[in-house]
Parts: structure tokens; sequence; C-alpha cells
């Protein structure tokens, strides 16, 4: 519709006869999926949020608002808007999609997500870790997380572990089992 709003949907083919799949029902979902396991009817979604505040100029709304890089600047409304994501974990019952837990970044850009059958991992970053030129961006240390969840099966993620990358330029590339690459 015209309010900036979209709705993202679990599509589903029965191909039990090869010779003749079968289209369901598409499941309304909150997000994008990133991971689904048929046999546990566990389904991870990145979801996202936009806020908005009311800014006199890009630089209100950059500094005063304490926003980064993604937030942006509409002159014409005179808005300040960004973009924040959060974490789902559903289970598909049936014909729809109940949520068992959500985890929202606000601090942190939630950045890069693998998924396993054992593990969530979840790459972060600082926001404004690109004007980095020292050991810190504000007494903030500028290189992204790695953070580590349990808890798929059990409907609950449970933060794990955390780990400092190396660099500000690192990425969560790959996860198989228990390790991420």
């Amino acid at each position: 519709g015209d309010d900036g709003r979209v709705r993202f949907y679990l599509d589903r083919i029965d191909v039990s006869d090869p010779a003749r799949p079968r289209r369901l029902t598409a499941i309304n979902i909150p997000g994008s999926p990133v991971w689904y396991d048929p046999g546990a009817a566990r389904l991870v979604t990145v979801d996202y949020q936009r806020e908005e505040r009311a800014a006199t100029g890009w630089d209100d709304c950059y500094g005063v608002a304490g926003w980064g890089y993604d937030s942006w600047y509409d002159y014409e409304t005179g808005v300040c808007a960004r973009l924040t994501r959060s974490l789902n974990l559903l289970e598909v019952d049936g014909d729809r999609a109940v949520l068992l837990d959500r985890l929202e970044f606000t601090e942190q850009r939630l950045r890069d997500v693998r998924v396993t059958g054992e593990r969530v991992f979840v790459g972060t970053e600082v926001r404004d870790w690109y004007y980095w030129y020292g050991d810190t961006i504000d007494g903030t240390d500028p290189r992204p997380e790695l953070l580590t969840f349990t808890g798929l099966q059990g409907g609950a993620l449970e933060l794990r572990d955390e780990v400092r990358m190396s660099t500000p330029g690192t990425w969560l590339h790959a996860a198989r089992g228990t390790t991420a690459y």
C-alpha cells in the first residue's frame, strides 16, 4: 500500500507426487526467511522496523537523533528515518507461523545471519564503524561482534557466546554445525 509497509510470505509446494506439484497456501511471516527446518517446523526470519522522527535537517537527523549512516532525511517532509532489524524464531503450525522469540538490534546493526540446525550465528557492527580512524568510536570498539545463539528447537533463542572480530571489515560468511566462518 501507500503506507510503505510490505508483507513477506513463506511459499510452500507439495511435491509428494512429483508429476503433479501442488502449491499450498502461502504463510504470512514477519520478515525475510533466513532458514527453515520442515522436520522441526522452525523458521528464522529477519524483520525490518522503520522509525521516524521530526528533524530540521540532515545534521539534526544524524547528530541530535543519534542515528548513524543507516538513517536518511527527507527534505520535503522534514522527517528523519532509519531502519532497524530484528531476528525472529517461528514455529510453522499448519497454515500459520507462530512467533516464538524476537531479538531486536537497536544499538548495533544486525548485518549477517547464518543458521545451522544447532546454532544461529549473527554478525553485528557498530553503526558508524566506517568513520573509524583510531582504536574506538566515541569510546566504542568498532569491530563487529559474532553472537552465537542456541535454543532453536526449544523455542527461545539464548545467547551462548560473543566474540569480537579482528577488524571492522570482518564478515560472517558461512556456518556449519557449531562453527562459523
